[in-house]
């Protein structure tokens, strides 16, 4: 599942730079539960950031609900000396499988070749981001249990089409 959820958010455009290397690195080494619980350390050299920068973006994705993080504790060994525990990231699969599923949908959706298929995924991506800038992930994850035509409404801003009563179909 890692590789594979790691790979679909890649191919979804879901947000850009820091933000979104952390949230692929953290997907590439989650379990099949979407936990992982790598060291900022590790998680900065697996997405080629800093350390400061991953904390930042983790910081960022915790408050967005796109990520819940257990923070790790510092505990007493038996000799007496102290260890820490990592962090325990928990990825938030309701919403990165409703974008997956739309993003697909988009590009089967969409006519023409490929960079109209990209296009399409594209606007998905940015209208999530949108959504989880303003903490509304849920809307994602609603609007995927929803009929076609309202998905097109609300990704894209096409009405959907009336029937004799003004009714939408």
């Amino acid at each position: 599942m890692t590789g594979k959820l790691a790979g679909q958010i890649l191919q979804s455009g879901f947000l850009k730079g820091v933000r979104s290397d952390v949230l692929i690195a953290l997907a590439s080494v989650a379990n099949r539960d979407g936990q992982s619980w790598y060291s900022y350390k590790a998680l900065a050299h697996m997405s080629r950031r800093s350390r400061k920068a991953v904390i930042e973006a983790v910081k960022w994705l915790e408050l967005r609900e796109v990520v819940h993080v257990e923070r790790g504790r510092n505990l007493q060994t038996v000799s007496g000396r102290f260890t820490s525990t990592t962090n325990i990231y928990t990825l938030n699969l309701p919403f990165l499988e409703a974008l997956i599923l739309l993003t697909e949908a988009a590009r089967k959706a969409t006519p023409g070749g490929a960079d109209e298929k990209w296009a399409a995924a594209k606007r998905v991506a940015e209208w999530a981001e949108t959504l989880v800038e303003r903490f509304e992930w849920r809307t994602v994850v609603t609007v995927t249990e929803q009929p076609p035509q309202y998905i097109k409404q609300c990704v894209f801003g096409i009405e959907p089409p009336m029937n004799e009563g003004g009714d939408a179909k």
